[in-house]
């Protein structure tokens, strides 16, 4: 006794073969799988049929591969989808407001946005400072990002508008010319270069690293990792990777620190050929010292002395 054969739905069952050998796809067959029935879109909208494939479901599995050719080539079936192509080709219906909409909104803040990062690039690139003592426009004292910008309104009258009509509304209005703006545009400005750095170290494959500490101007020892390597024209360079906090001065501490920020950019300290810090004994100790402990992991690691970099960080904080 044969067990009988539970029939269902089939990939098969949403392409169709012309007679020419072409196969094309019935874009208008849904299958529900919590009724495991076929329906026709189209006429289940537009069509008073009491057909299964306009109410129901179809289910009729052993005889699908007949009801859908019949369906797709009777009256009703085209009517439908006449009346569908006729609906979604309509301009004024409502989602196709929505759409222009949007995509003017979006328009919009893309050039509000294309002008704010230009001017915060061209900060950045001279390393002169963003803010004054206010984020206020009109103010002498609001800094160089938004007097920047003011200047630019004077020949630009999408920027005047919008400095016009949005600007100085307060906390929680948008208008991409706060702080916060700023320093998430720089974030993302770092974090290309940054990628960009270790991808050209990575491609050197052995580099140099020198290590400094310095406090900034709310008391946190920041520490200074450079990176020292030939690039693809053979010139050798050295390229500022970051500042990490730190909250001790061991060399433990300092080593651990290194080595989870390496780890971070996946990078390997094993490709380290020379390492460079000031004579701070738990920097350049010779037996307890940053460079001994990295020595001691990876063996190829010189301690190079004509650096000094203590000088140079503690007036950039």
């Amino acid at each position: 006794m044969y067990r009988e054969k539970i029939r269902t739905c089939t990939p098969n069952n949403f392409f169709r073969k012309k007679q020419n050998g072409e196969v094309i796809e019935r874009q208008w067959l849904i299958y529900t799988k919590s009724a495991n029935a076929l329906f026709c879109y189209p006429c289940k909208l537009f069509s008073e049929s009491s057909d299964a494939l306009c109410t129901s479901g179809l289910i009729d599995w052993q005889n699908v591969s007949k009801r859908l050719p019949s369906h797709e080539t009777s009256r009703m079936h085209r009517e439908s989808i006449n009346q569908l192509s006729l609906l979604m080709n309509i301009s004024g219906r409502l989602d196709s407001l929505i759409v222009k909409e949007t995509e003017s909104e979006r328009d919009y803040w893309r050039n509000v946005l294309q002008r704010v990062v230009e001017v915060v690039k061209f900060i950045a690139k001279r390393g002169l400072s963003f803010f004054g003592d206010n984020e206020t426009l009109g103010s002498n004292q609001n800094g160089n990002f938004l007097g920047m910008l003011e200047l630019l309104s004077q020949f630009d009258p999408f920027l005047a508008e919008h400095l016009k009509s949005r600007g100085n509304k307060g906390q929680g209005k948008v208008n991409y010319l706060s702080s916060t703006t700023v320093n998430n545009i720089l974030q993302a400005m770092s974090r290309q270069v940054q990628t960009k750095i270790v991808t050209e170290v990575k491609e050197a494959k052995y580099f140099g690293i020198i290590v400094d500490s310095t406090p900034d101007l709310t008391h946190i020892d920041q520490l200074c990792v450079v990176l020292r390597y030939v690039d693809a024209t053979n010139e050798p360079v050295e390229r500022f990777i970051t500042y990490v906090p730190i909250h001790s001065h061991t060399a433990s501490h300092l080593y651990d620190t290194i080595v989870a920020l390496l780890s971070h950019l996946q990078m390997d300290l094993k490709y380290c050929r020379a390492q460079s810090y000031d004579n701070a004994s738990n920097m350049s100790g010779k037996y307890a010292g940053l460079q001994a402990r990295i020595k001691s992991v990876y063996p190829l690691a010189e301690r190079c002395t004509i650096f000094s970099l203590h000088p140079l960080i503690d007036g950039s904080c």
